[in-house]
C-alpha cells in the first residue's frame, strides 16, 4: 500500500509539470556559454515519431523580450531555439549548436558583436546568417534593411521565421553572394564608422 501511494504522488507531480502553464522570460544571462531556451513542440509529450528532426536555430542576442517572443514562435511550428550571447566566438558556436540558421542581434552595445557577424561571415561552414537591427530609422541601416542585408527586430516573429525559411531553400550560390553583401555591410556600418560619419553630419548637410 504505501509503494501504490507514492506511486501516485509521482504520477501527479508529472501530471502537473506537464500541464503547468509556459515559464516567464527567463532572466537575462550573463555568461557566453550557451543557453538552450527550450525544445521545440516536436520533442513535448504531445509529439509524434512521424516529425522531422531538424537541426536547431541559434539565435545570439541579449534582447530578453525579443528573445522570448521568437521563442514561442518557434515553439508553435516545431522550430527549436537556442540562444548564446553576441559577443561569443561565433565559429566555436558554430562547432557546439550545428545551427540550420544564425541570427545576430547587432544592438549589443559593444562593438562586439559586429565583430562576430565579420568572423561569421568569413566562416566557410557558417549556415546562413540573419543580421537583426532596430537602428532602421538611421538611413544607412535603411538602406541595408531595404536591400534584404538586415531585418529590423520590429519584424513580427513569425514573418521573421518566414525569412528563415526561405534562407533554407534558397541556393548555395545566392547565399554565397548574400554571404559576401552582408560582409561588406557589416565593415561599413559597424558603430565604429557609425560614429564618424555622425560626427561631421551637420558639416555635410
Amino acid at each position: 500500500m504505501k509503494t501504490r501511494s507514492s506511486s501516485c504522488e509521482v504520477s501527479r507531480s508529472n501530471v502537473s509539470r506537464t500541464s503547468s502553464p509556459l515559464p516567464s522570460p527567463p532572466l537575462e544571462e550573463r555568461e557566453p556559454a550557451v543557453q538552450e531556451l527550450q525544445w521545440s513542440k516536436s520533442n513535448s509529450v504531445n509529439s509524434t515519431s512521424s516529425v522531422r528532426q531538424v537541426r536547431p536555430l541559434l539565435l545570439l542576442s541579449e534582447d530578453e523580450v525579443f528573445c522570448w517572443k521568437l521563442l514561442m514562435a518557434a515553439s508553435q511550428v516545431g522550430r527549436r531555439l537556442v540562444r548564446g550571447h553576441p559577443a561569443a566566438d561565433g565559429p566555436q558556436m558554430l562547432r557546439i549548436v550545428m545551427p540550420e540558421v544564425v541570427l545576430l542581434d547587432l544592438d549589443f552595445h559593444e562593438e562586439m558583436a559586429w565583430v562576430t557577424a565579420d568572423a561569421l561571415l568569413q566562416d566557410e561552414n557558417c549556415p546562413p546568417l540573419v543580421l537583426l537591427t532596430s537602428n532602421g530609422k538611421q538611413s544607412d541601416f535603411d538602406t541595408a534593411i531595404q536591400a534584404g542585408c538586415l531585418i529590423e527586430k520590429t519584424i513580427e516573429p513569425m514573418r521573421l521565421l518566414a525569412v528563415v525559411e526561405q534562407k533554407l531553400v534558397s541556393t548555395r550560390a545566392d547565399q554565397r553572394e548574400q554571404s559576401g553583401i552582408q560582409r561588406l555591410v557589416i565593415r561599413w556600418l559597424k558603430p565604429m564608422q557609425v560614429g564618424r560619419l555622425n560626427r561631421f553630419w551637420g558639416i555635410n548637410e
